[in-house]
C-alpha cells in the first residue's frame, strides 16, 4: 500500500480553511525521502555514536506527523535495512525483491518478532489532529497487516494523539530521542488564539514573541526532545534567517545546536498546496557546549532555485554567514559582491535615511475613490490626496493611478459636505469597531492610522513592502501611500551631502538588485520583503564616482524613451560594477 497515494487523498479531504489555521502542508515523497537520506547519511558517518547496523535501535520520532509519511518512510526503510543485514549473512533468498511479503517468507536468524520489537520501541509519531491520527492508525494497521497479525501486537500507541510542543506523557518520553524529523505547522501569529498564544509564551518565551510563527516553537521542542549528539532534520520556512521576529530564536539555537547542513530552496515551492513562502531543510545536532564563531562555517549549504532562462532548477553551493543581526545564505555572485560592499562601504542605508510605512484606513472604501467620484465631488481640495498603491511603483518613478484618499483627520464632523457624509455613514457601524475608535484614540470617521502628513509632502524615495525585484521611485509630487508601501526620506545631516538621485542610482542597480535580495526576507516565488529592518542595514558606499553615478540616475529620471533609459542604466550597472 502506497502510504503516499493514500495520505494525499486524506489530505485533499481536508477543509483548505482548516489547513490554514492549523498549518497542515502535504509533504511530498521526493522531499521526504531526500530529508531521511541527508538524516540517516548524518548519523551513519558520525561514527562517534552510531554504527550503521544499529540503524534499527535508534530512537526516533516523526514530530507534527499528519499523514505520517516521515513516520511510513522510516519503517519501510527500516524493513530494507533489515534485509540488507540478513544478505550478510550469506541468505539470497531475498535478493532483489523489496515486498513485505518477501520478507515475511524469509525463516531465518531474524525474526517478524524481533523487527516489530525493535519498531514499537524505536518509531514514534507525535499528532494533534484526530483525524490524522485516525488516518495513520488505521493505514498502518492495512499496510503492516501481516505484521500485526502475526506479532498479535497492538501499535496504536506509536502513534500518539497530542501537541508535540507540550505533550510529555507515558514511557515514550522518560528518554530523549536520538532522530526528530518532520515538517512542523506554519502558523503566523495572527491565526493562533489568544488561549494558545498565551500558552505559548510562558512555555516557548525565548523563542516565541509578537509576530512570531508557531514553528519556532518546533525548534525548541527539538532541542529538549533531543539526546545530546541527537540529529533533528526540519523543513520549515527559511525566513527565520532573516527576519526580525526569528533574532530571538537565532540567539536560542546560537549556543544548543551544530548546523549540519542546509538545502536553501528558496523560490521552490516544496508544497503542493502552494504555500506562498520560501523553504529550508535544516540538519543540526543538539550540543552541550557554545560553538565557535568558526564553528559555524564548516556547514554544508546547498541552494536550490529556478534558472531565469529556462525554467530548470539550479543548484549551487551555498556559503553561510551569521551575525547579530540575522543569518545569510549566499551563492558565489552573491557572495562576491556583499563582501565587497562591505569593505567598501562608509555608510548603512539607515545611517542615512529615516522610513516611514504608509497609511492605514480601518475601510478602503471610505476614504479611497476614483477622482472623478460624484461622492468627493464637493469636498475641498486640500483633503483629496493623489493616492497610489504597490502595483503604482516602477523604477524611478511612480504610474498615476487616479485614486485619491480623503484626508478625513482634517475634517470637522460638523462641516462634512453632505454627500461624502452619507457615504461614510453607510459604512459608520464598520468604521466605529475599529480598536483604536473603540478605545477613543480616533473619531469615528478618522483614518485608522494616518501617519504624520509631513511625510508625504515633501521629496522620498517609496517603494513596495513585498516586490519580485528592486523598484524605487523618486516622488516630489507628495503622493500618499497604503501600508504596502513604504518610504525613506534624507536625515537633516545628510542633506545637500548624499542625493536622492544617487541613493535611488544605487538601489535600482544590477549589483543592488543581486545584493539586496540575498538579505531580504525570501516569500517564494521570488518574492521578497523590503522590511526596513532588514533593508537599514544595506551597505551604501560612496566615493570618486559619486557625481556620476547621480548624473546617469538623473538622466533616467528626466528620459520618456524607454530604450534611452535602457541603454542609459546599462551605463549606470557597469559604472557600479566597476566600482566594486
Amino acid at each position: 500500500m502506497d502510504h503516499y497515494k493514500s495520505g494525499q487523498k486524506f489530505w485533499d479531504s481536508l477543509s483548505k480553511k482548516k489547513c490554514k489555521a492549523e498549518g497542515i502542508y502535504y509533504t511530498s515523497s521526493d522531499i521526504v525521502n531526500f530529508m531521511i537520506d541527508i538524516t540517516f547519511d548524518v548519523i551513519i558517518r558520525n561514527k562517534k555514536n552510531y554504527k550503521k547496523e544499529g540503524l534499527i535501535d535508534l530512537k526516533i520520532l516523526d514530530i507534527a506527523s499528519g499523514s505520517g509519511f516521515f513516520y511510513f518512510e522510516v519503517i519501510d526503510r527500516f524493513l530494507n535495512f533489515r534485509k540488507k543485514e540478513i544478505e550478510e549473512f550469506g541468505d539470497n533468498s531475498l535478493r532483489g525483491s523489496e515486498s513485505i511479503e518477501a520478507y515475511l517468507s524469509y525463516g531465518g536468524e531474524f525474526t517478524i518478532e524481533d523487527m516489530l520489537i525493535n519498531i514499537k520501541n524505536s518509531v514514534f509519531a507525535i499528532e494533534k489532529d484526530r483525524e490524522s491520527v485516525d488516518f495513520s492508525r488505521n493505514l498502518f494497521s492495512k499496510k503492516y497487516e501481516e505484521f500485526v497479525n502475526l506479532s498479535k501486537g497492538d501499535f496504536s500507541h506509536n502513534i500518539i494523539e497530542g501537541d508535540a510542543l507540550f505533550y510529555r506523557e507515558g514511557d515514550i518520553f522518560e528518554s530523549k530521542f536520538d532522530i526528530l524529523i518532520g515538517n512542523p505547522p506554519y502558523v503566523g501569529s495572527k491565526e493562533i488564539s489568544n488561549d494558545y498564544s498565551k500558552l505559548l509564551r510562558e512555555n516557548y518565551s525565548d523563542v516565541y514573541k509578537d509576530k512570531s510563527d508557531i514553528y519556532y516553537c518546533f525548534f525548541k521542542a527539538a532541542v529538549e526532545l533531543l539526546k545530546v549528539g541527537g540529529i533533528c532534520t526540519y523543513i520549515v520556512p527559511r525566513y527565520f534567517f532573516e527576519s526580525e521576529s526569528g533574532k530571538y530564536l537565532r540567539k536560542y539555537l546560537r549556543n544548543r545546536i551544530k548546523i549540519i547542513s542546509i538545502v536553501d530552496l528558496r523560490d521552490l515551492d516544496a508544497f503542493s498546496s502552494n504555500v506562498g513562502t520560501s523553504s529550508c531543510i535544516i540538519t543540526f545536532e543538539k550540543i552541550s557546549e557554545p560553538l565557535e564563531d568558526d564553528e559555524f562555517s564548516d556547514i554544508l549549504i546547498e541552494i536550490l532555485s529556478v534558472s531565469n532562462v529556462d525554467g530548470r532548477i539550479k543548484r549551487e553551493r551555498g556559503f553561510f554567514t551569521i551575525s547579530e543581526d540575522n543569518w545569510c545564505i549566499l551563492n558565489k555572485q552573491e557572495m562576491e559582491i556583499s563582501t565587497k560592499l562591505t569593505q567598501k562601504s562608509y555608510y548603512r542605508l539607515g545611517d542615512i535615511v529615516d522610513f516611514h510605512q504608509g497609511i492605514i484606513t480601518g475601510c478602503d472604501s471610505a476614504f479611497i475613490f476614483k477622482s472623478s467620484s460624484e461622492v468627493i465631488k464637493n469636498l475641498d481640495a486640500d483633503v483629496k490626496k493623489s493616492w497610489i498603491k504597490s502595483k503604482h511603483i516602477k523604477k524611478y518613478g511612480v504610474e498615476n493611478s487616479e485614486l485619491v484618499l480623503v484626508y478625513s483627520n482634517d475634517l470637522q464632523e460638523d462641516e462634512i459636505e453632505e454627500k461624502y457624509l452619507e457615504n461614510l455613514e453607510s459604512y459608520k457601524e464598520r468604521l466605529l469597531n475599529r480598536r483604536e475608535v473603540r478605545i477613543g484614540a480616533r473619531r469615528w470617521f478618522d483614518l485608522q492610522w494616518g501617519r504624520n502628513k509631513e511625510v508625504f509632502c515633501r521629496s522620498k524615495i517609496i517603494f513596495p513592502f513585498k516586490s519580485k525585484d528592486n523598484r524605487f521611485a523618486l516622488d516630489d509630487d507628495n503622493v500618499y501611500f497604503s501600508a504596502d508601501v513604504y518610504s525613506m526620506t534624507i536625515k537633516e545631516e545628510f542633506e545637500g551631502r548624499i542625493s536622492y538621485e544617487y541613493i535611488l542610482g544605487l538601489l535600482n542597480s544590477e549589483v543592488y538588485e543581486i545584493y539586496l535580495r540575498s538579505f531580504l526576507k525570501k516569500m517564494g516565488k521570488g518574492i521578497v520583503e523590503y522590511y526596513p529592518y532588514s533593508l537599514n542595514r544595506a551597505c551604501i558606499f560612496v566615493d570618486e564616482s559619486y557625481k556620476d553615478i547621480e548624473n546617469l540616475s538623473k538622466k533616467i529620471l528626466s528620459s520618456s524613451d524607454e530604450n534611452e533609459k535602457k541603454h542609459l542604466q546599462e551605463q549606470l550597472d557597469a559604472l557600479i560594477f566597476s566600482c566594486l
